[in-house]
């Protein structure tokens, strides 16, 4: 008897260590790196406020969609998520401005491809798996 709960208790330390470690490593997946950040600060932010949150923001959401916030993205609008976390081909984001479908965003224009390829980059990097960054709506005295 006392080798089964001397067993048992050694198998609970390995989980709670177990637990401990893999814990750590998911604090740290939601740490992002300077290129993440950069990544989001000097193109993807500035994209959705030029191109998209005019229409598609918190104060107008046509077809439902709100892309300020990544919950709102990944709850989408009347057509489904915008954004699916690591597969930029099924995220109708990315179809919407390589006009692949219906509809074709932004309506004033296709985007250069440097800026597609970096809304792809977006959607397959940690960024969009893990939290995401509020963006700013309206210009402050900062410049945003």
């Amino acid at each position: 008897m006392r080798e089964c709960i001397a067993r048992c208790s050694i198998a609970f330390c390995f989980v709670w260590i177990a637990l401990f470690i893999f814990g750590a490593q998911l604090v740290r997946a939601d740490e992002f790196t300077p290129s993440q950040l950069a990544l989001f600060e000097k193109e993807i932010r500035p994209l959705l406020i030029e191109h998209c949150l005019k229409c598609h923001g918190p104060e107008k959401q046509e077809g439902g969609l709100n892309l300020a916030t990544r919950e709102w993205i990944f709850k989408g609008g009347d057509s489904g998520a915008a954004v699916i976390a690591d597969k930029p081909a099924e995220s109708l984001l990315i179809t919407a401005v390589e006009y692949l479908n219906e509809p074709k965003m932004p309506p004033s224009g296709k985007l250069p491809a440097e800026k597609i390829e970096h809304l792809r980059r977006w959607v397959e990097s940690p960024t969009a798996r893990t939290r995401f960054l509020q963006a700013r709506t309206r210009p402050t005295v900062s410049g945003w």
